[in-house]
């Protein structure tokens, strides 16, 4: 496959095509940061495979945090804040799989980086 900065997913449940993260190891707990990391992962690609159109939506930061934290039990974690959203999209957007402009999270790859979509999580 070529280089591609615009490449989407053709269909939204390609973004499950390739499952990297074992559900087991995350166990329910959000104390541990790279299982905050994964649910931040985990919870980008749940949006752009069922409400956020991949081809044509851009997320925000801010509506991510809202989403991550709305999705989490009262009182039983720590809430996520802005600059932790903000980590965990960077270490994503460094591995390829989400780019990360300005306050906008975007599916798709960077320039000089393989085309395709290879995983959120």
């Amino acid at each position: 496959m070529g280089v591609n900065d615009d490449f989407v997913p053709r269909r939204a449940d390609s973004l499950f095509d390739f499952l990297l993260f074992d559900f087991d190891k995350l166990s329910n707990e959000l104390n541990r940061t790279t299982n905050r990391r994964a649910f931040i992962a985990l919870s980008i690609s749940h949006l752009f495979s069922t409400t956020y159109d991949p081809m044509k939506d851009d997320m925000s930061i801010s509506t991510l945090l809202t989403y991550l934290n709305a999705a989490m039990p009262v009182d039983k974690y720590e809430d996520f804040d802005t600059s932790e959203v903000v980590k965990g999209v960077v270490a994503l957007e460094e591995q390829g799989k989400v780019r990360f402009e300005g306050d906008l999270v975007r599916l798709g790859v960077g320039e000089g980086r393989e085309r395709g979509l290879r995983g959120i999580w």
